[in-house]
């Protein structure tokens, strides 16, 4: 019963713990068209690292997670900006983060529009929802207590990722040149399984044959970016995948599955077409009920598993990528369109009606049934498939509510998401719904076909975790079963054909190029609390080393280790460069620069801090089946110097 108290304790301490107040005000300004036409169609795009120092708490897992101590995959934002022929920009941020945040994206884009003719609609901000990235940057006190490990709004982390992908926009926006972009699809089964298959057994429409694997939405959507004399540039795609390999004991900030498709196409394609620099935005799609496709009941979640599954994906989407050389187009229509719905003051659209407030089901505190919480997953009406059987003709209806009505004594009905920012985006005959909630694959389903009625000739691509987060989205049916994900859908059991009417809406003003009515201002009041570094007054003038390479034998992958000491974690700066792996072929060259951190294979974290210095334990990791022909040759880590600090080597690493 000791998870059980530990959730109570949580309460209370959420309830009386003490936390600051911040206030934003954001302008909206209005932009009119541009009326300068382009020559041509013209893209640019960007990465920036949005690493933060490695104290922050991790989002997804809830208080099952831990706060970082470091990296092992150096969190990044994927930028894309279109312009089209008539001068209208589109500008698409992919980031491994758990989420968008509505805060984030309304401040960035207060900031561009202010500088260069895009509007707010014409920005979108798309979480990948690792599990292995700091929370607490959200726009409401709701997600900020609970997605995290620990409760509040960060601002230091909001204010460097303002910057950070403010200036990223930027640098695409003026690097633009003429571009071609090429449109398709195909399907993948394998790598993906359906986690809730009994709720989604509950759906009236799908074939009987389903199973786990089948039971899911299996295709790839890719928007292939070339330059006009055949260079290829970026890609960006959709794939509904959970990135939930690494379990709640990581520490390590990582982008899970995403960050291996990441960085497999974006491999494939440098090495192939021979290109030093090419950018893969990888967005999620309907993914809340599709996890990766392993055997989860019987073995624990890992790095190894986790570029498996990415890898094998990517592979996949460059056979796509191939089969669009023949396919490019030289302009699109580029347009969006979005509005904000506060759920208090207006809960309906055309027929569809959802709850008057949210409300947290108890099944939500259980987890999903890959990464569930002990003991609660066993307890009758904490358990899935535990539904209310009597008094659930409410728009709830079947939500066991976690502490009955005294819920909203603990969580108040303000605190909740209910501000909700809905956008819809044209490139060509793609249409992308990027909502802040986690759709299942029939809720997809749901509002594809809800829209396919008047508009049979485009792509209806509904994306999770877009511009903010809200929780989850079920079907009726699926609801009805009270899984996870339909406890996690706050606003009741007709949400899904709800956010249907909303996508229909968006995309009838976005073909007909309806004028939006936008606020002028938008106000956020959040409850702060701050966990990067203190700042100390004294740093470490000089890096010593304090053990020398060690090699630690694991079942799947082992690591070469050592321990430096370096600047405070203040001073750190894990978005900046700040390891280099260096080989030497045979022992008996020079050594040359093997790998950096975008290798995926080097971390660092802190061990402990002392005396104005903190001690750093960096790895290489390799496979095991790599290790015969990797002991051929001599290794040594490197500390890039950086201001006053000189770089830093290790002795030789040999076998």
């Amino acid at each position: 019963m000791k998870v059980i108290f530990k959730i109570f304790v949580l309460w209370i301490f959420l309830m009386t713990c003490k936390t600051n107040n911040i206030e934003y005000k954001i302008y909206h300004y209005s932009k009119e068209e541009p009326k300068q036409v382009k020559n041509q169609l013209l893209g640019g795009r960007a990465i920036v690292d949005i690493t933060p120092p490695p104290t922050m708490p991790l989002a997804g897992y809830s208080m099952n997670a831990n706060s970082a101590n470091g990296f092992r995959h150096k969190l990044k934002a994927r930028i894309f900006v279109l312009t089209n022929k008539k001068n209208h920009t589109i500008v698409l941020v992919q980031m491994d983060l758990l989420s968008g945040s509505k805060l984030l994206h309304h401040k960035v884009a207060e900031i561009i529009s202010q500088k260069y003719p895009i509007r707010f609609s014409d920005i979108a901000l798309f979480g990948t929802h690792t599990h292995a990235g700091p929370g607490n940057y959200y726009e409401s006190n709701f997600y900020n207590k609970y997605a995290a490990n620990e409760p509040g709004f960060e601002p230091n982390f909001f204010n460097f990722l303002v910057k950070q992908i403010s200036e990223g926009i930027e640098q695409a926006y003026l690097n633009q040149q003429p571009i071609k972009i090429a449109i398709g699809r195909r399907p993948l089964y394998g790598f993906t399984k359906n986690r809730s298959f009994e709720a989604y057994l509950k759906n009236k429409n799908i074939s009987t044959n389903r199973t786990k694997e089948t039971a899911i939405n299996p295709w790839i959507e890719m928007i292939r970016i070339d330059t006009t004399d055949n260079r290829p540039l970026g890609v960006i795609t959709n794939f509904s995948i959970h990135p939930t390999v690494l379990p709640e004991s990581n520490r390590f900030y990582h982008a899970d599955v995403f960050g291996y498709i990441e960085k497999g196409l974006e491999d494939l394609v440098k090495n192939h077409y021979n290109v030093s620099f090419f950018v893969h935005g990888a967005l999620n799609y309907t993914h809340g009920d599709s996890t990766p496709n392993y055997d989860d009941e019987n073995e624990d979640g890992d790095f190894v598993i986790a570029q498996q599954i990415g890898y094998g994906i990517a592979k996949e989407m460059f056979i796509l990528y191939q089969s669009l050389e023949n396919q490019f187009i030289s302009d699109v229509e580029l347009n969006a369109f979005s509005m904000e719905i506060d759920f208090l003051k207006n809960n309906q659209m055309g027929e569809a009606k959802i709850c008057d407030y949210a409300v947290v089901g108890m099944s939500l505190t259980t987890g999903a049934t890959t990464r569930s919480t002990p003991v609660l997953r066993n307890l009758p009406f904490f358990r899935p498939g535990w539904p209310r059987w009597i008094f659930k003709d409410g728009c709830q209806g079947e939500k066991r509510w976690f502490l009955s009505k005294l819920q909203h004594l603990i969580l108040p009905i303000e605190e909740f998401p209910h501000e909700i920012y809905f956008q819809a985006i044209r490139i060509g005959n793609i249409i992308y719904l990027p909502y802040p909630f986690e759709i299942t694959t029939e809720t997809g389903k749901m509002i594809q076909n809800k829209i396919k009625e008047k508009y049979k000739n485009f792509y209806i691509i509904p994306v999770s975790c877009a511009n903010g987060y809200t929780g989850y989205v079920t079907t009726p049916e699926e609801y009805s079963l009270q899984y996870y994900e339909g406890g996690h859908t706050l606003y009741g059991k007709s949400t899904a054909p709800f956010l249907a009417e909303v996508g229909n809406y968006l995309v009838e003003n976005l073909i007909q190029n309806n004028q939006e009515n936008f606020p002028k201002e938008f106000v956020f009041k959040l409850q702060t609390k701050e966990y990067y570094p203190q700042k100390t007054k004294q740093i470490l003038s000089t890096r010593t080393i304090e053990s020398e390479p060690k090699i630690e034998h694991q079942k799947k992958e082992s690591y070469w280790f050592f321990r430096y000491w370096d600047v405070p974690l203040y001073y750190i700066n894990l978005h900046e460069p700040l390891i280099l792996l260096e080989k030497n072929e045979f022992c008996r060259n020079e050594f040359k620069p093997y790998l950096n951190e975008d290798s995926l294979d080097l971390s660092v974290h802190y061990i402990k801090n002392q005396n104005h210095q903190t001690l750093y334990e960096a790895r290489w990791y390799f496979r095991n089946e790599e290790e015969n022909e990797l002991k051929k040759h001599c290794y040594r880590f490197r500390i890039i110097k950086r201001s006053s600090l000189s770089d830093l080597y290790s002795s030789v690493i040999k076998w």
